[in-house]
């Protein structure tokens, strides 16, 4: 069993009217819409499984364009993170199998991460605002160490202690790399899965390997090179297991 991977996510299903938060940004709806809400059927899967709505520029493009430098996560504000670059069963632990390189933007994190794991970037970024009000800024914590570093709430519980991280880099500003979650900490549990970057893959990864799974899919996983940029490789032949 992966030593991160196993765990779940604070929430496990989208919130509708985020999902729609988002969507509404990207398309005008020229005719009425209206259906019965389905706990059960939230999201056909063919959205939830469209990987290719989005560049990694047109990401950026879009939040600098919406909110600008009060995006928490837009190049306008001077964010960046570093890169995911591969997964291996046995990685470092340090990090719960997954690897990463330079800083790159946000967009180029979640664009990477919805193709590596097959999911619709808008997914990731509902969940983000969803989860710390990161796309516009205006979420409880603001555009602070504390909402970056639990981004999407994985090993995030409710009603959890308080944890505090260093000596590895959360994300950056400005070129100004962050590396502790001093003062205030953050409700993530376990620090391979704290900081921007970290938050993205892990959820990108346990958002599909749920979708798999509720299908019966139990062969299910990854192993790829050079994708979606050259020189990643991914492989979660650990997942079956």
């Amino acid at each position: 069993m992966k030593r991160i991977k196993s765990l779940t996510l604070k929430r496990t299903f989208l919130l509708f009217g985020a999902f729609i938060f988002v969507l509404s940004s990207f398309i005008l709806i020229s005719r009425p819409v209206s259906a019965a809400f389905n706990a059960n059927n939230l999201m056909d899967d063919g959205v939830f499984d469209n990987s290719g709505t989005m560049t990694a520029a047109q990401i950026d493009s879009w939040l600098n364009s919406n909110w600008g430098s009060a995006s928490c996560i837009s190049t306008d504000h001077g964010f960046a993170a570093p890169q995911p670059i591969g997964y291996s069963p046995t990685g470092p632990a340090a990090t719960g199998g997954f690897t990463y390189g330079g800083d790159v933007s946000a967009g180029t994190v979640i664009y990477d991460a919805a193709k590596v794991y097959g999911l619709n970037p808008q997914v990731l970024l509902t969940t983000l605002e969803k989860e710390e009000g990161l796309l516009d800024g205006t979420g409880l914590y603001g555009c602070t160490v504390t909402a970056y570093t639990q981004a999407l709430g994985y090993n995030c519980p409710d009603g959890g202690s308080v944890y505090q991280y260093s000596g590895f880099e959360l994300y950056s500003i400005n070129g100004t790399p962050v590396t502790s979650t001093s003062p205030n900490g953050t409700c993530v549990n376990n620090p391979a899965t704290a900081g921007f970057s970290r938050q993205v893959i892990v959820a990108a990864w346990q958002l599909r390997y749920n979708q798999e799974r509720s299908e019966g899919n139990v062969n299910w996983n990854v192993q790829v090179s050079n994708f979606p940029q050259a020189g990643d490789i991914w492989d979660n032949s650990d997942d079956p297991p």
